[in-house]
């Protein structure tokens, strides 16, 4: 008999209508991912009762759970439904135009019938006209008209504007994750119900792919003798965008409280983010009954070399900033590729100092910061994304 193969191994997902029961005639997502840890847990006692003879006589299940991590490559455009899970939130995306557009480079404004409806206040824009093509932030927005921070150059011109964003919120969303060992003839599905994405671990270094950990959290592992989903037809396939890398993805790293070019040369930025759920448990039930939702925490840290002491005096006043990443899967003209921008508006640095730890090392400022709540966007993490 065959033994399984992790290269013939797949992971699949279909959104939940009630929380731990899969949904069946779904067509199921083609995941990408790079090594994943899901499991059953059993949450088990040893019998107590007292033997002369000296033996253990039972071993009692008082409860399962579920859970987890999947490793992943960032890739623009491929983790929609994982991110919307992490953030309880939807992407919101918009498109207008092309048509004609009034930029104003005195008020920084774009003005045009309806080309406001939909969009919000710290939202990024892509545009692309003719003197003014690139990403633009929103700091304003009216029906028919925006305006934004950065510098706009005068013209009268058609012009196309899109953008996609999710922002941190409270609508819980859920799915079932089903694994299949292609290379088995039987026994070779499992199911997780009531998957919730509990945390994103997202890691930009030097000389490395983008690369992250999605933290699962379920409601059990089921052994279904088929696919569940198999009604609906085949998988719909995995996408294809460029999996971004720190060298030459990152596009700009923007710092403080207005969000400026930061010129100070950057090791690494890893991130955070912890929803804190948790499971609910209730007598009569072997599963959890539900997830509950918990605060959502953004840390991370940004590793500059030491080249002066802005970012430490910084983090010594205790005073506010903010930090954005972009990302290109098209660095050259990063405004017709898939991008990816993380933002998080609104943190404060936790600690950090530029120690000599050895001789022949570089000499690095590890700033920890947490993300917090920013009444102008409403929100502690944005990120926009566009395919």
């Amino acid at each position: 008999m065959p033994q399984a193969n992790a290269n013939r191994q797949a992971l699949y997902t279909v959104p939940e209508s009630t929380w731990g029961t899969p949904v069946t005639g779904t067509q199921r997502r083609t995941m990408r991912y790079t090594g994943e840890s899901l499991a059953h847990n059993k949450n088990t006692v040893d019998s107590k009762e007292l033997r002369a003879d000296g033996n253990v006589p039972d071993l009692i299940e008082v409860g399962v759970e579920a859970g987890g991590n999947i490793n992943f490559e960032l890739s623009p455009g491929s983790y929609t439904l994982e991110l919307e899970n992490l953030l309880r939130s939807t992407f919101v995306t918009t498109t207008f135009g092309p048509a004609s557009v009034v930029f104003n480079s005195g008020a920084k404004t774009m003005a045009a019938t309806n080309i406001g409806v939909g969009l919000v206040v710290g939202q990024i824009i892509r545009v692309v006209g003719t003197l003014n093509v690139g990403f633009f932030t929103l700091t304003v927005v009216t029906t028919n008209s925006v305006t934004v921070s950065e510098t706009v150059a005068t013209e009268t011109v058609s012009a196309t504007i899109n953008g996609s964003y999710i922002r941190n919120a409270m609508v819980e969303k859920f799915h079932t994750i089903e694994r299949e060992f292609g290379d088995l003839s039987s026994g070779h599905f499992q199911q997780f119900p009531g998957s919730e994405v509990n945390t994103m671990d997202l890691n930009v270094q030097a000389d490395s792919v983008v690369n992250g950990v999605w933290g699962m959290l379920c409601k059990e592992e089921l052994t279904p003798t088929s696919a569940t989903f198999s009604a609906a037809g085949a998988p719909s396939a995995a996408t294809t965008t460029d999996v971004l890398n720190a060298t030459s993805s990152v596009g700009t790293v923007l710092e403080g409280s207005t969000l400026a070019a930061l010129t100070t040369a950057i090791q690494g930025i890893t991130l955070n983010v912890n929803t804190n759920r948790a499971g609910r448990r209730a007598i009569k039930n072997r599963g959890a009954v539900g997830i509950r939702q918990g605060r959502c925490v953004v840390t991370g840290t940004m590793t500059a070399y030491f080249e002066d002491a802005a970012l430490l005096t910084k983090m010594i006043a205790h005073t506010a900033s903010g930090l954005q990443c972009r990302l290109h899967t098209n660095p050259s003209t990063p405004t017709v590729g898939p991008t990816v921008i993380v933002t998080i508006p609104r943190l404060k640095y936790s600690g950090g100092d530029p120690n000599a730890t050895a001789v022949d090392t570089d000499v690095l400022l590890p700033l920890a910061f947490q993300g917090l709540y920013n009444s102008g966007t409403g929100c502690t993490i944005q990120i926009d994304v566009f395919t």
